[in-house]
């Protein structure tokens, strides 16, 4: 979603638009290398999730043999400061579209 509305983002003066993954860089650019228009968001890897711990958006899925993971989420953030946080329920897939994301702002 955020791809195809990232011409959105950018005329409401949104900069950039990354996408975290508790993964390693080789497996984002993979990633990232399979979709069209990729040059429209940057991917950040968090192999060790450190970023997710800190922030406290960490979730232990190890029962299912995946180890530590990220909770599903979205922010803005302005001058490295965060301005709004979406943290979705397990299993949720509403506050971090790009839909909702795009109507907050």
């Amino acid at each position: 979603g955020f791809i195809e509305l990232s011409n959105q983002f950018k005329y409401l003066g949104i900069d950039d638009i990354y996408c975290l993954s508790v993964n390693d860089v080789f497996v984002m650019k993979e990633w990232l290398s399979n979709h069209d228009k990729n040059n429209l968001i940057n991917g950040i890897a968090d192999g060790n999730a450190d970023f997710v711990k800190i922030m406290g958006l960490n979730a232990d899925y190890s029962e299912n043999y995946m180890g530590i993971r990220s909770k599903r989420f979205a922010l803005i953030a302005y001058s490295n400061n965060i301005v709004k946080l979406f943290v979705e329920k397990k299993s949720q897939f509403l506050f971090s579209s790009a839909n909702y994301v795009l109507s907050q702002l």
